[in-house]
């Protein structure tokens, strides 16, 4: 991985001809709605590659991750649907020092750790610690693609995709 912007276009390039979004779906946030993630964050260091995600597909891409709140304006909502899931199912799960972004199905949550930097973690309901699904949020992200592209029956790698 390098450059955040860099990378991130590279990704959205990729959904497109991987045909699990069109152009006009990948639409990112602006200046504002950015802020208001970081404000959400109360003092957490968001990593680079998250904010660079935000700012160019923050909004909407195409089939990625689909069931799973992680885009904008939702993604304001995780901290608080965390704190809730941890208060009834998982009260030994640490939230001290992590900044919980995502959420799948309302048994899966996503967040990065202070002492961790840019690596994104998972815990699963039921998991007796959380696990590291990537060492940056577009290392994680392309995973999640690849897997999506495969059960749509196209290649991530190759010449070209099927039309």
């Amino acid at each position: 991985m390098g450059e955040p912007t860099v990378d991130v276009e590279e990704f959205a390039t990729a959904l497109v001809e991987m045909k699990l979004a069109y152009p006009h779906q990948l639409r990112g946030c602006g200046e504002d709605d950015v802020a208001q993630v970081v404000e959400s964050a109360n003092g957490f260091p968001l990593p680079e590659h998250y904010l660079a995600f935000l700012r160019r597909l923050g909004r909407e891409a195409g089939r990625l991750l689909l069931g799973t709140t992680f885009f904008y304006p939702d993604v304001l909502r995780v901290p608080a649907a965390t704190a809730e899931f941890i208060a009834d199912a998982a009260p030994d799960l640490r939230t001290e020092g992590r900044f919980f972004f995502a959420m799948h199905q309302g048994y899966q949550f996503y967040f990065f750790d202070r002492d961790h930097p840019g690596e994104v973690f998972l815990y699963t309901e039921g998991d007796e610690e959380p696990v590291v699904v990537g060492a940056t949020l577009i290392e994680y992200l392309w995973r999640e693609a690849e897997g999506a592209s495969a059960v749509s029956g196209l290649r991530l790698h190759g010449d070209r995709y099927p039309s």
